[in-house]
């Protein structure tokens, strides 16, 4: 048994590293099938394979066209544009010994549909949890023989495949239940302004991340994903680069040797030392695995042409919502490259607003939600918003027919030209102070009215003080005027951001407002104002310098406010980056102690290690990767005067003893050592760590989590150097 154990191993291992491919006869790729629809208008490709050199002659629609397999048996042709046919013909593909004839063939518009469950979530289905509202209605009358749909199943894999299994079938009543309810209805709203045949194909998996469908090129296609962790990892799995030979090597390298110690101990009668660990990037994979979706799902689909793509994902995705604009852009960027097509057309979905875990992160969502505005600005793929449409006890809501019909909308509208077809969510275009109100001026709005016909739901403002209030909004035409009672001089508001927050308020297209935050205080006026209070107790210059590891503040007022009870502590930290950019955050927290001392940058008043719950964080920023506006529950800090290590003492949740996080142990030393002043969530998220009091402008500065840096708490990342300067002010207010 052993020894079969050992062959199977070899033989795997010899396919690794010297597949073969020999082909009895031509074949063309099995996305292409009777019933589909091929791409108007554009060049439009056939893929398949054959034997090496073996000669393949494609017909269709009057073209011609010949190519040679190449010495790996792939071969590709190109048909001239084509123009859109309702009348069904036979594509046929001949090689030296068969010809493949491929009927009932269509030209119009070709789509593919991806994403995760939401994506996923059929037209029927028996599990009423999962239903489709007016389910049985809308499928008794999907009757388009002109519409053609194709899903491929759920695979991942280690290996590009070109197999995709997918079958193509005209919409009936019977067909379409188990597609795409998203794709059905996007293809729908398209086949009935074009009237022309509509191809989608429906590839999508729940529960997903967006990595798993991303490619190496398009990691590589963006400067924060050339040199992440998901590069290198399909960097060591993707044939030809010098990771994967690396790991090859180390590879036959150790099996080898494990091959004949085993053998040796064998003979000696002794037990056969345990098997050497595969190198990571070439264990199996699953719905979880960097790029396997790619390979398995979207990767058998790029011998055809699409004019485009829908997506519908991000819920996976929500707890790293700081890495999800860059995201995308590698997503579509790899999809353009594998598809041969730069101008593949991209319109997306924001996701719905849902609970998730609103008691102590109730504002996680705004920070997907602004990173998918974000990347839509930059990259100007469409986004349909739907936060009318969410459901929050229901991460899946049941009517997907405005989902569709806003994604149909963008692509009528700038993919083809109907510019009558109105497709854009409204965006704020001034903001005004009047009085008591601020009065919101939008792009793509004339008018303005409610669903339900009540008051307009979801805005909030807060005076120069960050403090939200509930708010109304008048509407003046096409302006906006929001105001509050509570709020005197209203300098900041809001709309919808609440991870459960639905909003009521449309245009006159019935197109909705995405969730937005906007404010006119410039940082001057926000010191000015938490200086004034009066409550300036601290300032460090932290880049200043320390003296035998203590840095002392530049400013102490803590004499005057002596024998005075805190009530809220406000830690503000002002950073100009090497581009001249000023960013600040400021921190404020319950207090957790009543002594000033100890509410200091650690040691620089008295000596003292203190990991300590906090309680309602209030967050005030413009950094890019943390949330402006987040009011988080529960969380944690570290404040660590002497050296410190990863041991997680204190069972902090989310921190483990293998990294530095929000869960550390200061060393016994009763001399400064490292010294770090962290800010935490309840989730062990990073707010602010500030570590290496000593380090100058080499300390470890950083906001929000290090995704990069081996210690999401930067501790040893020297990110301070990402900055020419740092302050740090400490406020308190007091009764």
């Amino acid at each position: 048994m052993f020894m079969k154990h050992l062959s199977w191993r070899f033989g795997v291992f010899a396919a690794l590293l010297a597949a073969t491919g020999a082909y009895a006869e031509v074949k063309v790729d099995d996305c292409f099938g009777d019933n589909m629809v091929l791409q108007r208008e554009l060049p439009a490709r056939i893929r398949g394979t054959a034997d090496p050199g073996e000669e393949v002659t494609v017909k269709f629609a009057g073209q011609t066209v010949r190519t040679t397999a190449d010495d790996k048996g792939d071969w590709l042709v190109t048909l001239a544009p084509l123009k859109a046919d309702k009348t069904p013909a036979t594509l046929t593909v001949k090689g030296a010994d068969n010809t493949i004839a491929i009927k009932n063939v269509l030209v119009g518009e070709v789509w593919l549909c991806s994403g995760q469950s939401n994506m996923f979530y059929a037209l029927y289905n028996k599990n009423p949890g999962y239903l489709h509202t007016d389910s049985a209605e809308i499928t008794s009358q999907a009757n388009y023989p002109l519409i053609r749909i194709a899903s491929v199943p759920r695979r991942s894999s280690a290996d590009p495949l070109r197999e995709s299994r997918a079958k193509w079938q005209p919409v009936t009543p019977e067909s379409c239940k188990s597609f795409t309810a998203v794709g059905y209805f996007f293809g729908l709203g398209l086949y009935k302004v074009l009237d022309v045949p509509i191809g989608l194909v429906h590839s999508s998996w729940g529960g997903t991340r967006i990595e798993p469908w991303t490619t190496l090129d398009g990691f590589k296609s963006v400067p924060e994903g050339k040199n992440s962790r998901f590069a290198k990892f399909l960097a060591g799995r993707t044939a030809g680069t010098p990771e994967f030979e690396n790991n090859k090597k180390k590879f036959h390298d150790t099996q080898v040797k494990w091959v004949n110690d085993s053998q040796a101990a064998l003979k000696k009668g002794l037990v056969p030392p345990p098997q050497p660990a595969l190198p990571p990037e070439f264990l199996g994979t699953d719905r979880a695995t960097t790029g396997a979706l790619y390979n398995g799902m979207i990767h058998p689909l790029t011998g055809m042409t699409f004019r485009g793509a829908i997506w519908y994902q991000g819920e996976s995705n929500l707890w790293r919502w700081d890495e999800y604009r860059w995201a995308m852009h590698a997503l579509v960027n790899g999809w353009r490259k594998a598809f041969d097509n730069p101008d593949l057309q991209f319109y997306f979905v924001q996701i719905a607003p849902y609970r998730y875990n609103s008691r102590d992160l109730p504002r996680q969502c705004v920070g997907l939600w602004e990173a998918q505005q974000k990347f839509a600005d930059e990259s100007g793929c469409g986004m349909a918003v739907i936060n009318d449409h969410g459901d929050p006890d229901d991460i899946h809501p049941h009517d997907k027919r405005p989902v569709g019909d806003r994604l149909a909308r963008l692509a009528l509208n700038r993919t083809y030209g109907k510019k009558e077809i109105a497709c854009d969510a409204p965006r704020v275009k001034s903001f005004k102070r009047e009085g008591n109100a601020i009065v919101l001026e939008f792009k793509d709005a004339s008018s303005w009215s409610t669903a339900d016909g009540g008051e307009i739901k979801g805005f909030e403002v807060a005076g120069i003080d960050g403090v939200y209030h509930p708010a109304t909004a008048e509407i003046r035409g096409a302006k906006l005027a929001v105001s509050s009672s509570e709020v005197e001089k209203p300098r900041y508001v809001r709309y919808l951001c609440s991870n459960v927050a639905i909003g009521n308020l449309r245009n006159e297209h019935g197109l909705v407002p995405a969730p937005f935050r906007s404010t006119d205080v410039k940082l001057d006026e926000l010191l000015a104002y938490l200086t004034k209070r009066p409550g300036l107790v601290y300032m460090y210059d932290l880049f200043g310098g320390s003296v035998n590891g203590i840095m002392k503040p530049k400013v102490d007022n803590s004499g005057k406010f002596a024998g005075r009870r805190v009530t809220r502590v406000r830690y503000l930290f002002v950073v100009t980056d090497r581009k001249g950019r000023t960013r600040y955050a400021e921190v404020s927290i319950d207090p957790f102690i009543q002594d000033l001392r100890k509410l200091a940058l650690p040691g620089s008043k008295v000596r003292h290690n203190i990991a300590t719950p906090i309680r309602n964080i209030g967050i005030r920023t413009n950094v890019p990767n943390l949330i402006d506006g987040d009011e988080i529950a529960n969380g944690s800090i570290e404040f660590w005067f002497t050296n410190y290590g990863p041991k997680n003492s204190k069972g902090i949740r989310g921190a483990n003893d293998k990294v530095f996080d929000a869960g550390d142990q200061p060393s016994g030393d009763k001399k400064p050592g490292y010294g770090c002043m962290q800010f935490h969530s309840a989730r062990g998220d990073a707010i602010v760590c500030f570590n290496n009091f000593g380090g100058r402008g080499n300390s470890d500065l950083g906001f929000g989590v290090n995704r990069e840096w081996k210690n999401p708490d930067w501790t040893f990342s020297k990110a301070g150097r990402n900055y020419k300067s740092a302050k740090l002010y400490v406020f308190c207010d007091f009764e």
